[in-house]
């Protein structure tokens, strides 16, 4: 059949709508960290706050991806993707008028959710929508897009806060993602093409409740136990994730042997390309992540 009949040809108008969201979520990973003194300043926030408010987002994003892509396959790829953009933008008004650290940081972590949803979608619309010569074009893009919004985060948070715009301060890092997810939001509906995988699978809600629970339990007492005194609770719960974790692995294993649909296929790890690109983003992220939220809270002399 022709080429030209099955492609939809608002497809590059699509792609605009889902790399505006793609730009928003990761801008977000990164842009928080330079409001971080402004954001103590003003709300008298902790150590541990100030670290949830950044780690909130992330934990939640990394949790929900393969859960909001599987949605995606079930459900629907527009359906999620507006769903988890409608999320997004209505987390970010509620970042940008907490009226304290405990609101903030639980709209980050509902902003984490959104995002979560919406982003996994973009790399399938994308293979969907485009045909073999093109998705090269349309996957460069969407690289180019990925590396220009890691840089741009940072220089982003702080033309918003110099700028001070309306008087709302470092509110404005939050704020911003309103108009654009709103004008994304609404272009969605007539450009994006709905899509969905035939006979779709069931979710690994054991797998989603295991990771979510040890990541959690590895991370909140590493960003709370230092101020709170590394109290006995903090050990525990660093304790209690490593078997959670090892039962999550071990649950996964009988599930892809019971002929089931597990979460985190482990067969991918016998990939040797796949297990040292996955360490070396793990080892790209980690340091990046850590050298600007060190930067940006220790070196401004609000700490």
């Amino acid at each position: 059949m022709n080429e030209t009949i099955l492609l939809d040809p608002r497809r590059w108008w699509a792609l605009v709508v889902v790399l505006a969201a793609t730009l928003m979520s990761i801008i977000d990973s990164s842009i928080v960290n330079v409001a971080i003194p402004s954001i103590q300043l003003e709300l008298h926030t902790n150590t541990a706050q100030i670290q949830l408010v950044v780690v909130g987002y992330i934990l939640a994003y990394a949790v929900g991806l393969v859960t909001g892509g599987r949605l995606g396959d079930m459900f629907g790829r527009k359906r999620m993707f507006q769903l988890g953009m409608l999320v997004f933008v209505l987390a970010s008004l509620f970042c940008g008028l907490a009226p304290g650290p405990v609101i903030l940081i639980f709209s980050r972590v509902i902003q984490g959710f959104g995002s979560a949803l919406m982003v996994p979608q973009v790399i399938s619309i994308i293979q969907v929508s485009f045909s073999p010569r093109e998705k090269p074009v349309a996957f460069s893009l969407y690289g180019a897009v990925v590396g220009f919004a890691s840089v741009f985060g940072q220089i982003l948070g702080g033309i918003l806060i110099g700028g001070n715009f309306l008087d709302f301060g470092w509110r404005n890092v939050f704020l911003v993602n309103v108009p654009i997810g709103v004008l994304a939001l609404v272009a969605s509906v007539p450009l994006v093409r709905e899509s969905r995988v035939e006979g779709t699978k069931k979710l690994d809600l054991i797998g989603v409740g295991l990771l979510t629970l040890s990541l959690v339990l590895l991370t909140y007492p590493l960003s709370t136990g230092e101020d709170a005194g590394w109290p006995l609770w903090s050990f525990i719960c660093l304790a209690l994730a490593i078997p959670l974790f090892v039962a999550f692995v071990r649950y996964e294993q009988r599930l892809t042997l019971r002929s089931g649909d597990p979460l985190l296929p482990i067969s991918l790890f016998i990939d040797r390309r796949f297990t040292l690109g996955l360490i070396t983003a793990l080892t790209f992220y980690g340091a990046n992540a850590a050298f600007f939220f060190h930067n940006d809270y220790f070196y401004t002399g609000w700490a």
